[in-house]
């Protein structure tokens, strides 16, 4: 089993408040470990996010959130160290009240 360590997504949303698929674990690997997840406002005021993970690629579900409209203050950043363990074809999504807002994910890829 190889490990591959890596920055496994950097994304930011094409719009405000839409839930957009962030990282999928692909089919070239067995799982993924997202051991941390920052999110950067960079704009002058509050903003709100949502994280949610599907899996194998549900719709979107209420039991499916890990962050709920938590808010991060003007240009500010939240980091979370989860261990967030994926099977192939799972899902995070990103929501966001803004689209000035950036979310890096890192962790290890399982082949």
């Amino acid at each position: 089993m190889a490990e591959t360590f890596k920055i496994t997504a950097q994304f930011t949303p094409s719009a405000p408040n839409t839930s957009e698929n962030a990282y999928t674990v692909g089919a070239a690997f067995s799982g993924a470990v997202l051991s941390t997840l920052t999110i950067c406002n960079q704009t002058a005021s509050q903003m709100t996010f949502r994280l949610s993970v599907a899996d194998s690629g549900e719709a979107l579900a209420t039991k499916q959130y890990i962050f709920y409209d938590t808010p991060i203050r003007a240009n500010d950043t939240l980091a979370s160290t989860i261990g967030m363990t994926l099977a192939v074809d799972d899902v995070v999504r990103f929501y966001a009240s803004t689209a000035s807002c950036s979310l890096n994910i890192f962790g290890t890829e399982i082949v």
